[in-house]
């Protein structure tokens, strides 16, 4: 069919069929959040190679399956947030989403973030981990997607701001680490992030 939008969020199921969008190989478009499925079927995907943008937020995911996102060459937004039992991620559950532009996995109950998830992303521009439970980030934690212009951190358990947190994004425009439990940052942490022009720091525990 030409249908290249297809909303059904916020419904009740719990169970899609694999091949329910078979015939949308023109579905730009789909937003199935907020409904209350708990597993991802890797057939859902496998006819839409021209879907531009994903929203499967808001629903009951555990994990994410190896090969979820196979089939997906022009995905360029993902919205994968709010589901809050999701408990595992692996390393390469979005390796497939090279053209990927945007990235949301806030509210996903994520303890540790994983720089493998971005590993294959160049042209991720925007990643937001918001309302997550992290307490601390690897040193260089996004020098794999260095051309990241926002990076959403608010409502997380941050304790330390460490200068090698984003010392690779010389592109870094948009920062937001509001709501975190900050109480220490490193005198020299934004020298390296020269293009810089948004921050936003409040509700932390720094003094000064």
């Amino acid at each position: 069919t030409n249908l290249q939008t297809l909303e059904i969020r916020n419904n009740p199921y719990t169970l899609l069929p694999g091949g329910l969008f078979r015939s949308q190989t023109n579905l730009s478009t789909l937003i199935m959040d907020g409904c209350r499925i708990s597993e991802v079927n890797q057939n859902w995907f496998i006819p839409l190679v021209n879907l531009y943008t994903l929203y499967i937020g808001n629903n009951l995911f555990t994990t994410v399956p190896a090969g979820t996102f196979n089939n997906l060459p022009t995905l360029f937004n993902l919205m994968f947030g709010g589901n809050s039992l999701l408990v595992n991620i692996p390393d390469d559950a979005f390796r497939p989403l090279t053209n990927l532009y945007y990235l949301d996995l806030s509210a996903n109950n994520i303890k540790e973030y994983n720089p493998r998830w971005v590993d294959n992303m160049p042209n991720l521009q925007s990643l937001y981990l918001s309302f997550n439970i992290i307490e601390d980030l690897p040193d260089f934690a996004f020098a794999n997607v260095a051309n990241l212009w926002s990076i959403g951190l608010w409502g997380n358990q941050l304790k330390t701001i460490r200068r090698d947190y984003f010392g690779s994004l010389t592109n870094l425009y948009y920062l937001d680490l509001d709501d975190n439990v900050i109480n220490a940052v490193e005198r020299t942490i934004f020298d390296a992030a020269l293009g810089l022009q948004v921050l936003y720091f409040y509700g932390n525990l720094c003094s000064s």
